[in-house]
């Protein structure tokens, strides 16, 4: 059974280089990399940025794509997405 979000919330994946909002009940991609919480989802995602840059200034978060997974539909779509990437 896939892992779901317990409630609407800000994920570093710092593997795939991702920030993705991932709405409650929704499953976790099956990605490389783990998915750790960082802020409730009712942040703006700039904030979520500027934040995770105020406080790692190495990680290089202004560089990181945000992703907006509300749906499991949402995640199957990033995942195809990442599969097609990584063969490009």
């Amino acid at each position: 059974m896939p892992r779901r979000a317990a409630c609407t919330t800000y994920f570093l994946n710092r593997t795939l280089r991702r920030i993705a909002l991932i709405g409650q009940k929704v499953r976790f991609p099956e990605t490389a990399g783990v998915w750790m919480p960082l802020a409730a989802g009712d942040q703006e995602s700039d904030h979520v940025v500027e934040m995770l840059a105020a406080n790692y200034p190495d990680i290089g978060s202004e560089q990181m794509a945000t992703v907006t997974l509300l749906t499991d539909f949402d995640v199957e779509q990033f995942e195809k997405c990442l599969k097609l990437w990584e063969r490009s």
